[in-house]
């Protein structure tokens, strides 16, 4: 069974902050300049009224099954199937974008060590092997898992955090360059356009998306109406708060002119850059190292968390039984796993053919794909969650998971104003497509008997 830190680093590998804050910052800066400290600030509350719409479902009706089980319990079996479909179909598709880190990473070694780069295609048919070996560590119990999962995200975020703290005592110490100066007079977005700041907060709120990956194992969790909530909420939390303060070293660190901001949205990992700058070129490289294992923690986490949907929608009577069947010898979801696996080879499969043998194209892609997916659902269970509140009389707290709810759809909406060109269109029509499947999936629901449900969690006391 896992314990609250087993429950976070499940959150941690779909959330993969290491992989967040190594690219996601470049795309902010090109939108507001200095300001992402301040982006990733505002994006605070937003994401803890999401979380916290987690938290008080999870809290009320425990969290078997999950968001199919939460949905379920308050709304109807079809609209608990038709956001489990979405959350599966998310899942999936971050699979392919964690393939395509890995091979952007790998490239980035190449640099490093080779003196070249490798071509973009070869490296798929390696990243395969890394969704390969995802699943046969996931096929493993998940007290193992949870324990792989924690050791490579703890171990690369404090990492991460170590490097930065260094850099930050250089600047203040005046050790640094001369233009390295630490004052918040950076962040401002003083002449950004409100556009170009929302589609910012949308990569904000996107770097934490996969934080509720815990309530997918609620089942395999000790006290799960307190463990997940916490875990949930701690992942959330936690995650913008690193990102940014790792983010305003990084700003300080680059300096303040439009070309500064420039030379850090090439930059192909900023933690990397961080540490060539404050240490040695050495220590960069076992960062991108790091930064290419936490892929292969993302690659787990999603077999796990997507395994967990399905079993899920199986027990709903939407997928075949034997999709529930555990392996003896470990009691995870075997088959499960291996579709959850399987699903994410073809999806990646499916992103090639659209946009090419293009790492960096397939990464914003999948990345644009399961963002949209992502905030429809925290969008629903914030919607619910005001219901429940409002339900209890508890006015104020049912208002403000209201307010998640509409800043989970403006946050949706921007993303699409101005629509995408080119191939990047491929990105909403994917997922409009896919929410659209879901709820088509999720009305042929038929109220029927469930099949092999679990024992039910006892009423908090």
């Amino acid at each position: 069974m896992l314990g609250l830190l087993g429950a976070v680093a499940v959150s941690l590998s779909i959330v993969s902050p290491t992989l967040a804050i190594s690219l996601n910052p470049q795309a902010i800066a090109e939108e507001v300049g200095g300001a992402i400290p301040l982006i990733y600030v505002l994006a605070l509350l937003p994401v803890t009224l999401i979380a916290g719409a987690f938290a008080v479902l999870i809290s009320r009706l425990g969290s078997v099954d999950s968001v199919v089980g939460l949905l379920t319990a308050t709304v109807g079996p079809r609209a608990g199937a038709a956001t489990g479909f979405v959350l599966l179909s998310a899942y999936v598709v971050a699979l392919p974008g964690t393939m395509a880190a890995f091979g952007l990473f790998t490239q980035s070694l190449a640099l490093r060590v080779l003196g070249r780069s490798l071509p973009d295609w070869p490296l798929f048919v390696v990243a395969s092997l890394m969704i390969v070996v995802g699943f046969l560590i996931a096929r493993r119990t998940i007290a193992i898992v949870g324990n792989v999962l924690l050791s490579i995200e703890g171990l690369s975020v404090l990492s991460i955090v170590l490097v930065s703290a260094v850099a930050l005592v250089t600047m203040l110490m005046g050790l640094g360059s001369p233009e390295q100066t630490v004052t918040f007079t950076d962040f401002s977005v003083e002449g950004v356009p409100l556009s170009a700041i929302g589609i910012a907060l949308t990569f904000a709120v996107v770097s934490v998306a996969g934080f509720e990956a815990a309530a997918a194992v609620g089942e395999s969790t000790k006290s799960p109406r307190r463990t997940i909530p916490l875990a949930v909420m701690g992942t959330a939390g936690g995650a913008i708060i690193f990102y940014a303060t790792v983010a305003a070293v990084a700003v300080w660190t680059f300096g303040e002119s439009a070309a500064d901001y420039e030379s850090m949205s090439v930059t192909s990992s900023l933690p990397a850059a961080l540490a060539d700058e404050f240490f040695a070129p050495w220590v960069g490289t076992v960062l991108t190292i790091m930064a290419a294992l936490t892929c292969l923690a993302g690659a787990i986490g999603a077999c796990v968390a997507g395994s967990r949907m399905i079993v899920a929608l199986a027990r709903q009577g939407l997928l075949p039984a034997a999709l529930t069947e555990k392996r003896p010898d470990t009691d995870e979801p075997g088959r499960a796993l291996a579709s959850t696996a399987t699903l994410g080879l073809l999806a990646t499969l499916g992103c090639v053919v659209l946009v090419g043998p293009h790492l960096f194209r397939v990464f914003e892609l999948a990345g644009v794909v399961t963002g949209f997916l992502f905030l429809s659902v925290y969008a629903t269970v914030c919607a619910v969650a005001a219901r429940v509140l409002m339900g209890e009389g508890k006015l104020l707290g049912g208002g403000l998971m209201a307010a998640g709810c509409l800043a989970a759809v403006l946050i949706f909406a921007v993303t699409l104003v101005p629509l995408p060109q080119g191939w990047a269109r491929w990105g909403p029509a994917l997922a409009l497509a896919a929410i659209a499947g879901s709820i088509i999936l999720g009305m042929r629901h038929d109220h029927g008997q469930r099949v092999g449900s679990p024992p039910r969690e006892p009423p908090s006391r």
